[in-house]
């Protein structure tokens, strides 16, 4: 990237560990491109994992499919608190403890010694080892039916806990032979949809949480992804947050899937777009080709000293080269 006020916040990409499969693999060809244009231009990826990613195995593979194309993985995005892999709503704060161990962590055995637990003689010792070292972990928070008895005082109380208790159940794992150098972890603002209460929404949210965690003596655990796309005021909810730990970077339409993919290169599929349920726009576009709130976004990023990742969020069919070249091009010219 040229030189500019922004050439010190690293520039990231978000994959799914099943893009990062098909890619990898060469189940996709325009995946598979679309990655080799990432890993040539930009300085990383974010690896974004479904609840039904969120396994070992899984994410083990991801990092070998990330380093075939020779990309790092800068931040991860777990799975939204609340949400298990049937879809459902789960018990969130014992579940994202798992998700974070299983993203972050792999089991090895060491042969040359017994294991401390003689429980089961004669099996080996067996360790806990980074898999990835993401600088950022990035969640949703969890969301409840309107009509739901939910107190939202009450769950951001817990959220603050759950954060507290992971964190410390983590580090003090007994498998763990070495000191984990955990992610920051930071909660993200959510696009609001009919029919559900939220922890955060508006920069009110951002107060609301932070206050809550310095009541409870956690004034420092709680950080910040602002998503630009899932607010109409991005620079408000950026400023609340103050020091965003990571800025997620999208188009945002309420134009109709056929125009939006006149506005793009290549061959995108106007019925392969989806469209947010209740808030009527399309989200997840190239931010070049809708460029109003990541220009706000990078515009207040630039007139402060802070600095953080700026990572970019597609939908699957915008995915392609030509639509990745369009972009980066794009990015040299404005950061």
């Amino acid at each position: 990237m040229a030189d500019g006020p922004l050439e010190d916040a690293p520039l990231l990409v978000s994959m799914t560990v099943t893009e990062l499969f098909l890619a990898a693999t060469g189940r996709n060809e325009r995946l598979a491109d679309f990655a080799a244009v990432v890993a040539e231009a930009a300085d990383g990826i974010e690896l974004f994992v479904e609840p039904t990613e969120a396994y070992m195995s899984s994410t083990q593979a991801a990092v070998g499919y990330a380093a075939s194309f020779g990309l790092p993985i800068r931040t991860i995005h777990t799975p939204p608190l609340g949400v298990h892999e049937q879809g459902l709503d789960g018990n969130w704060n014992v579940e994202w403890n798992t998700h974070l161990k299983e993203i972050l962590l792999n089991y090895e055995q060491d042969g040359t010694r017994p294991a401390a637990d003689q429980s089961y003689p004669g099996q080996p010792e067996i360790n806990r080892v980074p898999k990835m070292e993401p600088a950022v972990a990035t969640t949703h928070p969890p969301r409840f039916p309107t009509d739901s008895e939910t107190r939202l005082a009450e769950a951001r109380r817990d959220l603050v806990e759950t954060f507290r208790a992971t964190i410390e159940h983590i580090r003090s794992d007994r498998f763990l032979e070495v000191p984990l150098d955990l992610p920051t972890i930071a909660v993200e603002n959510v696009c609001p949809r009919p029919g559900f209460d939220y922890l955060l929404t508006s920069p009110a949210g951002v107060d609301q949480l932070r206050a809550v965690a310095a009541s409870q003596g956690e004034a420092d655990l709680l950080a910040f992804t602002g998503d630009v796309g899932h607010t109409a005021t991005p620079t408000a909810m950026l400023e609340a947050m103050e020091t965003p730990a990571n800025i997620h970077l999208h188009g945002v339409s309420d134009a109709s899937p056929d125009a939006i993919v006149d506005r793009l290169p290549g061959d995108v599929s106007a019925s392969a777009l989806t469209t947010e349920p209740g808030a009527g726009t399309v989200q997840h576009l190239p931010p070049n080709a809708f460029p109003d709130r990541t220009e706000s976004a990078l515009n207040w990023l630039a007139n402060t000293e802070h600095r953080c990742p700026l990572t970019i969020e597609l939908q699957r069919p915008c995915k392609t080269p030509a639509i990745a070249r369009e972009l980066f091009e794009w990015f040299e010219a404005v950061r």
